[in-house]
C-alpha cells in the first residue's frame, strides 16, 4: 500500500512540474518543445502534451495560429513549431 501510494504521488508530482513549464523569454518554440516532450518522457496522453505546448508559447502569433486548426494533432504541432 505505502508503495503504490509513493508512485501515485510521484506521478502527481511530476505531472505538477509538467504543468508549470513554460516557454522561457529567449527560448525558441522548438526548444521548449523539447524541453517539454522530456519532461513528459511517455507520462502523459498526446493530448496533454499537445495542449502543453500550445498553451505555454511565448509566441503569440504562433499560438493562435495553432489554436485555429480544429482537432490538431500532437504532430502538427509539433511540425507547426518547428517550421516557424
Amino acid at each position: 500500500m505505502v508503495i503504490f501510494v509513493q508512485r501515485t504521488m510521484c506521478h502527481i508530482y511530476v505531472r505538477h512540474v509538467s504543468r508549470q513549464l513554460a516557454s522561457k523569454q529567449r527560448e525558441t518554440a522548438d526548444k521548449f518543445m523539447v524541453r517539454l516532450c522530456k519532461q513528459y518522457a511517455g507520462r502523459a496522453l498526446r493530448e496533454n502534451l499537445r495542449d502543453q505546448i500550445i498553451e505555454k508559447l511565448c509566441d503569440v502569433e504562433l499560438k493562435n495560429t495553432q489554436l485555429k486548426v480544429n482537432n490538431i494533432t500532437l504532430e502538427t504541432a509539433k511540425g507547426k513549431v518547428r517550421n516557424r
